[in-house]
């Protein structure tokens, strides 16, 4: 489940040196986007993907405005053998921080890790539950409020 909360401008040095001692880890997709739809390739190998849209639901955590978005990616298990013509690459660069195993901070750049794209609050063990039920736990809301309040 990915929550919005908040535009991150691309130049905030003060926000990265806050969150530095929160760092986690760097992780990397490697996608092809085509007309047939999503493509992922890990290991030298290409899988289609699946889109499972959600309709986002808006809602407050703390007196910030959030939009959650419960849509996931479902990676078929079998290889794909064949790529459609006309597919578009697209590689990018995740940097996540975690100030506990509830939740992560995202922040998305393009494939030379200078620009950023997207920035999103993440929750593993919410996923695949409805984005009417919210955000599941209290640390949940606590992690973000903390997160929030370094900006």
């Amino acid at each position: 489940m990915r929550i919005y909360a908040y535009s991150i401008k691309d130049g905030n040095i003060e926000l990265k040196n806050k969150l530095e001692p929160y760092f986690y880890e760097m992780r990397y997709s490697n996608r092809l986007w085509t007309p047939e739809g999503l493509f992922q390739i890990e290991n030298n190998k290409i899988f289609r993907v699946k889109i499972k849209d959600v309709p986002v639901t808006k809602t407050m955590i703390g007196a910030f405005p959030v939009t959650i978005d419960a849509s996931e990616f479902v990676q078929e298990p079998e290889e794909s053998y064949q790529v459609p013509p006309q597919s578009q690459p697209e590689y990018l660069i995740q940097k996540v921080y975690r100030l506990s195993s509830h939740t992560e901070w995202v922040f998305v750049y393009d494939s030379s890790g200078e620009m950023l794209i997207d920035n999103y609050f993440y929750s593993a063990s919410a996923a695949g539950t409805s984005a009417s039920a919210g955000i599941c736990t209290a640390e949940q809301k606590a992690d973000i409020l903390k997160f929030l309040n370094f900006i």
